[in-house]
């Protein structure tokens, strides 16, 4: 991301609190992560992160396919038993 494009007054507010060492956005949805300078190793770590992903963990699951699990609604016990079990033994 280009430091052109940001607003001069929203990047100085976000130097306010430290100093950045990157700002990452995602390729899909435009949302903003910001990395300040911590330690080194840190700082390596939040760098390299940068560098290997486009999109945010929700865009990537969205893109793959991997949708979040849905509840699955339990039958009550005598609808089940009315299904499964056999008409013999209500003689």
């Amino acid at each position: 991301m280009d430091l052109q494009q940001i607003n001069p007054e929203l990047l100085n507010k976000w130097k306010e609190k430290g100093d950045l060492i990157a700002i990452w956005k995602c390729n899909k949805c435009s949302k903003k992560l910001l990395f300040y300078k911590e330690n080194l190793f840190i700082d390596n770590i939040s760098l390299a992160w940068v560098h290997n992903h486009q999109y945010c963990d929700k865009c990537e699951k969205k893109i793959k396919g991997i949708h979040p699990k849905k509840k699955v609604q339990i039958l009550r016990i005598n609808r089940l038993l009315e299904i499964y079990e056999p008409e013999e033994y209500y003689i």
